[in-house]
């Protein structure tokens, strides 16, 4: 039997839009290799690209697709998923306090910015395995230390911290090395400031940035505070704020010491804002410091 005629069929088929490419392709020549046509990116320009797009996606309803992007993508984003880990409810993510000891090691190491929010038994076990965490915030910590807390907490490379004050009281000695590390100090989401909290101050001895509560007792504190902490740079007195944005409000003790700066904010929000190199109160805090500086010497030169 003869092959059936096809040339009829072809054509009742045939794609107007196929002329069209094959005509631009004998047009154009090697110019219309379609990796020609690809735009290659430096892999610096393309990480950064990638970069802020992940960080763009706040609620991470998007991110994680971008690791599927290509190899080099994941191994480039997935340090930045577990980089800010803020345990803060059953929905949190990364849910590292649901981590299996095989996921912990794996991704554990990731992790550079620890927010605990609730109190969990969990998280002596998982602590450990993040031994690369610098910045740390135990908000739901207002009693007491357990021991297994301790001992994870005591291996951790520290500098920065956010902690009720009422945990500054007697402090077990296991801290106290470990507080000798810390550079921020951040007691402002938590209570007043005891008599023995303050006395706590001399085992932070590079403590540059403190954040205090902006309460009716700050004033009585500041003056100790500043007397026992040599090495300050920085004392941020702070308020709650809901708006969203970091704001300077009225100056506390600023014209006796030009390093006090009032703000107001908000703990959670720029916590992780801080965390992942976006608003942060310290730098905010540092600015208007340096604002003032600048002022002062301008008016310095015109007398």
């Amino acid at each position: 039997m003869d092959a059936p005629d096809t040339s009829t069929q072809a054509s009742a088929f045939h794609d107007p839009a196929v002329d069209e490419r094959n005509q631009t392709q004998d047009r154009l020549g090697d110019a219309f290799d379609d990796a020609q046509l690809c735009p290659a990116f430096p892999p610096e320009l393309e990480r950064k690209i990638l970069t802020m797009a992940f960080y763009g996606d706040e609620k991470m309803k998007y991110s994680l697709n971008l690791l599927l992007v290509a190899h080099r993508a994941f191994q480039w984003l997935i340090p930045l998923v577990f980089e800010v880990v803020m345990v803060h409810n059953a929905a949190s993510w990364p849910p590292i306090q649901r981590f299996t000891p095989a996921d912990i090691q794996r991704y554990g190491g990731y992790v550079r910015h620890l927010l605990v929010t609730s109190r969990t038994k969990s998280l002596p076990l998982y602590l450990p395995g993040c031994p690369n965490v610098t910045n740390l915030a135990l908000v739901a910590f207002t009693r007491r230390y357990d021991n297994e807390l301790l001992e994870a907490l005591s291996n951790l490379p520290l500098k920065e911290l956010s902690i009720n004050a009422s945990l500054l009281s007697n402090l077990p000695p296991k801290l106290i090395t470990l507080f000798g590390t810390i550079t921020h100090l951040d007691t402002a989401y938590f209570s007043r400031w005891s008599t023995a909290a303050l006395d706590s101050l001399l085992y932070f001895t590079r403590v540059t940035h403190l954040m205090v509560l902006d309460d009716q007792d700050t004033d009585k504190v500041l003056d100790t505070i500043i007397k026992r902490m040599p090495r300050l740079k920085l004392l941020v007195i702070a308020s709650y704020s809901d708006r969203g944005e970091i704001t300077e409000v009225e100056p506390r003790m600023a014209d006796l010491d030009s390093r006090v700066v009032s703000i107001q904010y908000d703990f959670l929000r720029h916590w992780k804002s801080a965390a992942q190199g976006l608003d942060s109160p310290w730098l905010f805090a540092e600015n208007v410091v340096e604002k003032r500086k600048r002022e002062e010497r301008s008016a310095t030169e015109e007398h």
